[in-house]
């Protein structure tokens, strides 16, 4: 049995947070913040809850990241910016779930970054890496998300760099 197929398998017995971030760019470290965040909530194969929010990262989104996620300065500027309050919701909502990213250490290493800055941290994150998992299959091949897409005949619903 592959790895996808034990995981697959395993979606309808566990408990699993689907996640991703859109940043103003790569390096959170040095000034980039995340301007919209998405969870989806699952139990047993079953949505239960999901966030999806602009977030104001009180910098200007470079040109070139809003022509490739389509997020502009005008959609973050009345948007929520990132405190310890949104911090404690997103860590509460995590809980003791699994989390399921394609690129998981830069989506978690900008909420990471994100919660420090608010001087808060979660250290039990528990997480799966579907880029690593698609590696692991594909190990010859680009696995960006759009090209596993199209080798699983997937139909995009909207922009696919959007949370």
């Amino acid at each position: 049995m592959s790895l996808l197929s034990l995981f697959s398998q395993s979606l309808i017995k566990e408990n699993y947070i689907f996640f991703d971030v859109e940043t103003t760019g790569l390096y959170p470290l040095l000034h980039d913040r995340i301007i919209e965040i998405a969870m989806i909530k699952t139990s047993k194969g079953n949505i239960i809850d999901t966030i999806d929010m602009m977030i104001n990262p009180e910098v200007c989104i470079p040109p070139e990241v809003s022509k490739i996620n389509n997020i502009t300065d005008d959609m973050v500027n009345n948007a929520r910016t990132f405190d310890s309050e949104l911090g404690q919701k997103f860590v509460d909502f995590i809980g003791d779930y699994t989390i399921v990213a394609h690129n998981a250490s830069f989506d978690l290493g900008f909420l990471s970054v994100e919660l420090g800055k608010v001087g808060m941290h979660f250290e039990t994150w528990k997480a799966i890496d579907t880029l690593k998992i698609a590696g692991s299959i594909f190990p010859s091949q680009s696995n960006k998300l759009e090209n596993l897409m199209r080798r699983y005949n997937i139909m995009p619903e909207g922009n696919l760099h959007r949370a």
